[in-house]
């Protein structure tokens, strides 16, 4: 969603991309169902990435910025590739279905669209930050 977020401000001077750790397992298709429900609703959506890209030592090399979203995402790259620290930044967002059972929440679709819209306007948030940075 950060990417999406990102380039529908169309700002000349940043390239967003995005990639995942294990993209290659391709586990929700391209994009998840309620990531996917917060950019229609937010009208980002065609600003999405079309297809996962897994993330490669090159991608990292080549990028001004790596934002990992997650600490435990952080943790399971560290060993796998090396991340600058002038490039790094870890923010704390996690995925809808953590958040929902780190705050012991029923797994409702009322639950998924209240989380999901939270992880939304976090990431909004944090990219506004990052970005007002460059």
């Amino acid at each position: 969603m950060a990417e999406a977020i990102i380039r529908s401000q169309q700002l000349s001077n940043v390239t967003p991309s995005s990639s995942g750790i294990n993209a290659d397992e391709d586990q929700n298709g391209k994009i998840a169902y309620w990531g996917k429900t917060q950019l229609k609703r937010h009208k980002k959506l065609k600003y999405a990435a079309k297809k996962w890209r897994q993330t490669t030592q090159a991608m990292i090399d080549g990028s001004d910025i790596v934002v990992v979203v997650a600490p435990d995402i952080y943790a399971s790259m560290k060993n796998k590739w090396h991340i600058p620290k002038q490039k790094l930044h870890v923010w704390n967002v996690h995925d809808l279905e953590e958040t929902i059972n780190a705050e012991r929440m029923a797994m409702t679709e009322k639950n998924k669209a209240i989380v999901s819209e939270r992880i939304y306007n976090q990431l909004d948030q944090l990219t506004n930050e990052l970005l007002v940075t460059l």
